[in-house]
């Protein structure tokens, strides 16, 4: 059969084995990645340190042994309570998932005195309030001459708490209240989660908070990155004897080395047909819990709304306009421990909050740029690959987005793995129904199918090896 005449028979028999083929391989994927595996003890997040051997009180080690049923510090918490313990400002830069959070709070909870605001910890959504207050409740259970509050209480009702969780912005609003500006001056350590976040985007706001409590003892800031902009401004917020804890290992990147990073390119008119078909075939494992990352508020709604349309369930929107009845709710039931579950969502999930047993990380389209913006790659990938799980992390870009591909290899220090369907694979299995030879199958790419069809600029490169293992010779190509 010669290829330069139409054959739209052969044609639809081609796209079918390429759609067969396709699927194969996304299944195989994701069969492979969903799975619950036992993590490399090499890559496990725990220390082989006791959380007893801590200089705490008797209170604070009882909860951790029996209300979070922990024994071995993390890594991280190893290296970070320590130090936090001594009395020093610190900066830790630890990743995500690693435990930061009793990080900070088991050395904060000693310097609690009943009666005066103590500690501040401030955070920036109300999704990462709750799950501090969540974390801070179980810490303080024996505790009972201790109370928490959040900014979601009035002032008035904050001034009787020891600690208090906020979000800046609302922090700096009760703060115009004389009686709480009093009470809150006596804070001996702030602490601020996600600093990174928080100094690059409410600069202004925690300045007028540090500077509402200036007897603090201790100021305790953790993040997963450290962008050059934050590192200027810790001269003014910490004492200049503070530490700078660095919990990664040296010649590792800010992400988890249990997740694996891969990258899809696709042409740009199959961004969203690509991405509907990652998040179906990731949905249809039960093993696996899904977080796609949109890059707009706008485009997280579309999505939702289409999934929502289609008659899909387990599906979950999660961004600034939500309420915050519905962000609870959305919160409650994405950790529950179902599976098959699907959220979409803008970059306020992407830092601190813990969704447990997130297998699949999904982003698409290219990272925003601006000064200290490219790190939000290592924030939304942490949301999976926790606790020393294994997890997948899969970026889909555009063709025409390659210089962006190239962004983030350098900012991880990594190459992502490509992966990718391969279309000469499944041509060849239809070589003898369509009566073609080698060389036809190239003529008919190029000229019919993976340019026009499928919208690629040009036929793609093969290796030798490629070639050797389909039983296609080189001189097949010219």
């Amino acid at each position: 059969m010669d290829p330069d005449v139409p054959l739209k028979h052969a044609r639809d028999h081609v796209r079918m084995g390429l759609k067969v083929a396709a699927q194969q391989h996304m299944e195989e994927n994701f069969k492979e990645n969903a799975e619950p595996k036992k993590a490399d003890v090499s890559n496990s997040t725990l220390s082989t340190v006791p959380f007893d051997s801590l200089d705490v009180l008797k209170e604070t080690k009882r909860a951790i042994k029996e209300v979070f049923g922990y024994t071995l510090m993390s890594k991280a918490q190893a290296e970070c309570i320590p130090v936090a313990l001594q009395g020093h400002d610190c900066f830790v830069k630890a990743r995500t998932g690693n435990g930061k959070t009793l990080g900070f709070l088991i050395p904060a909870f000693e310097r609690l005195t009943v009666g005066q605001v103590s500690v501040v910890v401030i955070v920036h959504t109300h999704s990462l309030e709750d799950q501090t207050l969540e974390q801070a409740t179980k810490l303080l259970k024996f505790r009972s001459d201790i109370r928490v509050g959040t900014t979601k209480q009035s002032a008035s009702r904050l001034c009787g708490c020891e600690v208090i969780i906020a979000t800046p912005g609302t922090l700096k609003k009760y703060l115009n209240d004389t009686a709480f500006a009093l009470r809150f001056s006596s804070a001996q350590v702030v602490v601020l989660d996600e600093a990174d976040q928080l100094l690059s985007s409410f600069s202004g706001d925690i300045k007028t908070i540090l500077s509402a409590c200036p007897n603090r003892s201790q100021t305790l800031l953790f993040s997963a990155t450290l962008q050059e902009t934050t590192q200027k401004m810790l001269s003014s917020i910490l004492q200049p004897d503070y530490k700078l804890v660095d919990t990664v290992p040296d010649g590792e990147g800010a992400s988890n080395v249990q997740v694996k990073q891969q990258v899809l390119l696709v042409p740009p008119e199959m961004l969203f047909q690509s991405l509907f078909d990652v998040i179906m075939k990731a949905k249809s494992c039960k093993s696996s819990k899904v977080m796609v990352f949109l890059p707009t508020v706008r485009l997280v709604q579309t999505l939702f709304e289409l999934f929502k349309t289609l008659g899909l369930e387990d599906v979950y929107e999660m961004h600034s306009k939500v309420s915050d009845g519905h962000r609870r709710v959305v919160v409650e039931a994405f950790s529950s421990l179902g599976r098959g579950q699907v959220m979409m969502a803008s970059d306020m999930s992407a830092r601190g909050v813990d969704y447990p047993d997130v297998t699949h990380v999904l982003q698409i389209g290219p990272v925003n740029q601006t000064e200290g913006k490219l790190s939000d790659y290592h924030h939304r990938i942490g949301r999976t690959g926790r606790g020393g799980k294994p997890g997948t992390a899969i970026t889909i870009l555009g063709t025409d987005e390659i210089k962006y591909l190239a962004a983030i290899e350098k900012e991880i220090g990594m190459e992502l793995e490509r992966i990718s369907n391969n279309p000469v694979g499944a041509y060849k299995s239809t070589l003898k129904v369509l009566g073609w030879n080698n060389k036809a199958l190239f003529t008919a790419m190029d000229k019919r199918f993976l340019v026009p069809g499928l919208g690629l600029v040009m036929r793609p490169e093969y290796s030798d090896k490629e070639l050797k293992k389909m039983n296609i010779p080189r001189s097949a190509l010219e």
